[in-house]
């Protein structure tokens, strides 16, 4: 395994990330809001030294310490990508759209060594979809057909998630979507 999603929200699906460590896959490429607190979930997959890159909006918190110590010493790849822009991307792959582009991030460090484009007089920097080989994502509710809810409040930018989980291409060629939940409703 490459590559895994995990996106860390409200909801982090702890049991799930514990279960990847006990697995043994490394080498990920982990795509989430943050990049961990305290030190479960996201920060012991990092803490166990599975994870090469960490691609996030919020890298640091106050309780952030297992990344900031590997992130400091080189021992994990750091991309910061704006939190709508990061919806966005995931959204795309499960469009199937190939790129796109977007205003956000111009003229910053965040658009360094990224193609930019003026369209109709304004600047674009272009973006790729975030793709994946796995998604681990931890609704609050899940159906017998594998339709999933989370919470309201909870849903924010985790409801592209969790339609990319659903719908991505790469998830129908292949790849998987594992969904920790804590209700399954039958016949409803």
């Amino acid at each position: 395994m490459s590559d895994a999603y995990l996106y860390a929200a409200a909801r982090t699906p702890v049991g799930l990330i514990d279960a990847l460590i006990r697995q043994g896959a490394g080498d990920l490429t982990v795509v989430s809001s943050n990049a961990g607190n305290g030190d479960v979930g996201l920060a012991a997959l990092l803490e166990a030294g599975r994870v090469r890159k960490m691609t996030c909006s919020f890298p640091r918190q106050s309780d952030s310490y297992v990344f900031d110590e590997l992130c400091r010493a080189g021992r994990v790849d750091l991309e910061v990508v704006p939190q709508g822009t990061l919806a966005e991307r995931m959204r795309a792959a499960g469009a199937g759209i190939g790129v796109f582009y977007c205003p956000v991030g111009v003229g910053t460090p965040l658009a360094e060594g990224k193609e930019t484009r003026e369209i109709d007089g304004l600047t674009y920097v272009l973006e790729h979809p975030i793709k994946g080989d796995v998604a681990l994502i931890s609704p609050h509710r899940a159906d017998a057909l594998g339709n999933l809810r989370r919470l309201p409040g909870a849903d924010g930018v985790s409801g592209p998630w969790r339609r990319t989980a659903s719908r991505s291409r790469s998830c129908r060629n292949g790849s998987t979507s594992i969904c920790s939940r804590d209700l399954v409703v039958y016949g409803a």
